[in-house]
């Protein structure tokens, strides 16, 4: 868990126990009262993990498979592409578009 993490778990139990309000406390977050609410109703079902992100040590769910990224890269070598940018042939294979 980071400094920031552990911050944040601290202000939301103060504003669990009444120390400070739930505005307060997402005032010292950086979020909105609404989050703080929200986080506080997950606490009750998952407790301090509530403040570290889902995906943590899990690749993104938007990673390009290695195999595809390796076709992706010996197609922009090839001489038909060679005066494209990074942001057409990522957004094409994205698409499921890549053939030309």
């Amino acid at each position: 868990m980071s400094q920031e993490e552990r911050d944040r778990l601290e202000w939301l139990k103060r504003a669990k126990d009444g120390m400070v309000s739930q505005r307060e406390a997402a005032r010292r977050m950086g979020v909105t009262d609404r989050w703080v609410r929200k986080l506080l109703k997950r606490m009750k079902r998952h407790g301090d993990r509530v403040v570290v992100h889902g995906l943590r040590g899990r690749a993104s769910n938007h990673k390009i498979a290695s195999q595809v990224h390796g076709q992706a890269i010996e197609l922009l070598k090839q001489r038909d592409w060679h005066d494209f940018g990074p942001t057409l042939p990522a957004s094409n294979w994205r698409n499921g578009t890549a053939s030309r």
